[in-house]
């Protein structure tokens, strides 16, 4: 079940791109990037992007160990007449 809803995902993400794709004026440059670019999406950016230059920072599938994520959650400040 769970490769077939990232393959479901997969398709869905590629759908979406081709949709943005189709409404780029061709005259434009056109940039695609990611921190993690599936084999698929490489093969469309491969099929549709005009000699493309591929910028690696590390290896493939090797997963920063330096980065840092905080989550903030706040509740809005409510004035009370009475």
């Amino acid at each position: 079940m769970q490769k077939q809803l990232k393959m479901s995902f997969l398709f869905c993400l590629l759908c979406q791109v081709m949709r943005i794709i189709d409404n780029i004026r061709p005259d434009r440059q056109t940039v695609m990037f990611s921190a993690t670019f599936p084999r698929q999406m490489e093969a469309l950016a491969r099929r549709i992007l005009t000699k493309p230059i591929e910028v690696q920072v590390g290896g493939r599938s090797v997963v920063c160990q330096d980065v840092e994520q905080y989550v903030v959650s706040w509740l809005p400040e409510t004035n009370h007449k009475g």
